[in-house]
């Protein structure tokens, strides 16, 4: 009895993994040109960057915190994603799953459980203040759990071959 029982969880636990990675979206099409449009120019906008704004030369990154979309499709994390908690993650591009990088579950880093914005309640992508009536240490119940679930999930997917921004993107949206 306890072995079929075993076998169903395993079963439940595996499902939504499998969904995942079959409904996760691919991007195999060339970008194609928007029909009316002169170029690749949206049509009004003149200047590269916001107007009143300047861009510093080597600022657009933090070393150890953040990496390009190369090395994020190359399976390369930044090194906040590792220790005892991270904050949440900031990224501007999520990598499309690529379905030639798939393969068997291999060993990975653990990945770091996302610490929630202070007073706050967060459950995967969606956060909200904390309520009036939730007392602080269910909120951090609720927080520890979910943010524990979800980096397990995400190291799952690192673990098959998901860039580090998509499984953290999975994990949070599942």
């Amino acid at each position: 009895m306890a072995a079929g029982r075993k076998a169903g969880y395993l079963t439940i636990g595996a499902l939504p993994i499998a969904v995942a990675v079959a409904c996760g979206g691919v991007a195999g099409a060339a970008p194609q040109a928007q029909p009316g449009a002169a170029g690749n120019a949206q049509p009004g906008a003149t200047a590269p960057t916001q107007p009143g704004t300047t861009v510093v030369p080597g600022t657009a990154t933090q070393p150890g915190a953040t990496v390009t979309p190369q090395q994020d499709a190359a399976g390369i994390a930044p090194a906040t994603d590792f220790g005892q908690s991270r904050p949440v993650p900031q990224r501007t591009y999520v990598n499309p799953i690529d379905p030639g990088r798939l393969h068997a579950p291999a060993p990975v880093l653990p990945v770091a459980p996302i610490a929630p914005r202070p007073n706050t309640v967060r459950l995967g992508l969606f956060e909200t203040p904390t309520p009036t009536w939730l007392p602080v240490g269910l909120r951090d119940q609720v927080n520890g759990m979910s943010a524990g679930a979800e980096a397990q999930l995400s190291t799952v997917f690192r673990a098959i071959g998901v860039a580090p921004s998509r499984s953290d993107h999975m994990a949070a949206a599942t």
